[in-house]
């Protein structure tokens, strides 16, 4: 069945809603000292811009393996996504003036991250829409609001966060603790993706549960990056 341009509007709205619940909520933890409306934009545009070099990509990386469900597989797939994803936002973003305090780091890298998963959620969604808009949808939209979408907050916050807690110490370091970051975001994102795919019904629960209570230390995390002064 071709896709019609309802079909498109739909899958739009249904892929981004979820991205835009959580970027409201991480944006009014930092109400207090928002950043420029404009930043916020270009680094969730850079996020977005990241899905469109990254799935080309890593449809060529899954050629080259004979299963597509081995932790092998997921890890190589998620090394490229977070690898794009976060080295054009701080690549763009991270090195500009408009990072001027710790939190900065976990707001524009969650930002640009939640910007991935809004394009990313409307072309997951666009699949099932091709057959008849149904409840297959809306389940994929929940999954991805309570799974993926935070998924990819979480790593952001957490190489943000991290680089946060040694804003004063040396440009190496930092340098250090963005690359540990981002090994830490891949093993996460390719242990997510594994068990959700492989596991049974016990495994994906603990995978959600698991998933939520580094959200909730996060969440801990992100309110002591913001008296780091």
């Amino acid at each position: 069945m071709q896709l019609g341009i309802n079909d498109i509007i739909v899958a739009l709205i249904t892929g981004a809603i979820p991205t835009f619940l959580w970027l409201w909520f991480w944006l009014s933890e930092d109400r207090k000292h928002p950043e420029p409306r404009t930043m916020l934009v270009v680094s969730f545009i850079i996020g977005a811009l990241a899905v469109v070099i990254t799935l080309p990509l890593q449809e060529a990386i899954s050629s080259l393996f004979i299963s597509q469900i081995s932790f092998p597989f997921f890890l190589s797939i998620a090394s490229v996504e977070e690898i794009i994803k976060f080295g054009l936002i701080y690549t763009f973003i991270m090195l500009t003036p408009f990072v001027d305090e710790p939190i900065d780091y976990a707001v524009y890298l969650i930002t640009g991250a939640l910007g991935f998963a809004a394009l990313e959620n409307t072309l997951y969604l666009l699949d099932p829409l091709r057959s008849v808009f149904s409840n297959a949808s809306i389940n994929i939209a929940g999954l991805r609001f309570l799974g993926s979408t935070l998924l990819h907050a979480v790593t952001a916050a957490i190489i943000g966060l991290f680089l946060g807690l040694v804003w004063h110490r040396p440009k190496r370091l930092r340098v250090v603790v963005f690359h540990a970051g981002l090994i830490l975001a891949i093993l996460l994102h390719a242990a997510f993706n594994f068990f959700i795919i492989n596991g049974t019904n016990n495994h994906i629960f603990l995978s959600l549960v698991s998933l939520w209570i580094i959200a909730i230390l996060s969440m801990y995390l992100f309110e002591r990056v913001k008296r780091v002064r």
